[in-house]
């Protein structure tokens, strides 16, 4: 390792670092300098902790490794915790040990922001590798779909963007659960409204000026099999959860999906509310990840988890 440089980026390095995910991701539309602003520089809680190593000898950027800053309800406690995105390594650079040694600087490192918790959901090429350097397996998380969609008129409405009323609705959730990522207004609109290369549709349950759900969804056509991804959905009781399903299904069937789905974590607190929808576990499926800085991690209660779609970033 004499020969290599672990450090966070700089402004010049931009071009660079682009350059290093093309090769590593291949040509995606949203790796250009307006994605890469919005991701690393504009987040309300804070801008993205990207490293990068840089072989010496030649100049080249050969690994990346980010961490989002966020917050996570864990138990009954509100931590400081970080989202792992965008780990790379350069394919002339593989089987060196880089991921390894890239991964343990870099979460090392969130001590040093009192950031206690890291969340990533890895791809199965890049599980080995994170379990290597200390990650853990906290949930499976399983796809549920349906199928049969229904066109009911519904009592939600479509918004461009979230404002301070979504807050206590939130607010309400959190405290029912042992597990969630936390977001705001101002998060959710970063994510969801502001993001240049993807436009989303959110829809808002209210009434009397209150609202008491959203859904987030998205459009994605798979090689002529349409889908309609719910991306983050939140309700405070079970009637307002069943009309945002239905706003989903609408939307889904009006642009003639073949299937609406759902990232389900496995103790979901929607759970029983997905199915009693009509929703079926699908043979997909992923795993979430997490890694401690604390002297000693507990599990969360194992019921009343949220963790969706939208809580990752590259969708």
């Amino acid at each position: 390792m004499d020969n290599f440089l672990i450090r966070m980026v700089h402004e010049s390095d931009t071009n660079n670092v682009l350059a290093l995910m093309r090769v590593c991701f291949g040509e995606r539309d949203f790796l250009n300098l307006s994605w890469y602003n919005w991701f690393n520089f504009t987040c309300p809680t804070g801008d993205n902790r990207l490293y990068v190593m840089i072989d010496m000898t030649s100049g080249r950027f050969v690994s990346g490794y980010g961490l989002l800053p966020i917050k996570v309800r864990y138990n009954s406690e509100i931590y400081n915790a970080s989202l792992c995105t965008n780990v790379m390594v350069h394919p002339d650079y593989q089987g060196k040990g880089l991921f390894v040694k890239m991964g343990l600087h870099c979460l090392a490192n969130e001590k040093n922001y009192n950031s206690l918790l890291s969340l990533g959901v890895p791809n199965k090429n890049a599980l080995p590798g994170h379990l290597k350097v200390g990650w853990q397996i906290l949930s499976p998380l399983i796809f549920i779909s349906k199928k049969d969609l229904r066109r009911a008129q519904t009592k939600t409405k479509k918004v461009d963007k979230f404002d301070k009323r979504i807050n206590n609705c939130i607010y309400l959730l959190t405290n029912k659960v042992n597990f969630m990522v936390l977001k705001d207004h101002n998060f959710l609109n970063w994510r969801y409204v502001d993001r240049p290369d993807k436009r989303y549709s959110i829809y808002v349950l209210e009434e009397r000026q209150e609202i008491f759900g959203y859904v987030v969804l998205k459009y994605f056509n798979d090689n002529g099999y349409k889908k309609a991804h719910i991306l983050d959905i939140c309700a405070t009781n079970y009637d307002s959860f069943s009309e945002l399903i239905l706003t989903a299904e609408l939307f889904a069937s009006e642009l003639q999906c073949d299937e609406l789905n759902c990232w389900q974590i496995q103790n979901s607190i929607y759970k029983d509310w997905f199915f009693k929808n009509g929703f079926s576990e699908t043979p997909q499926g992923n795993v979430l990840i997490i890694y401690s800085n604390m002297d000693e991690r507990k599990d969360p209660v194992p019921e009343n988890w949220w963790f969706c779609l939208g809580d990752n970033d590259v969708f």
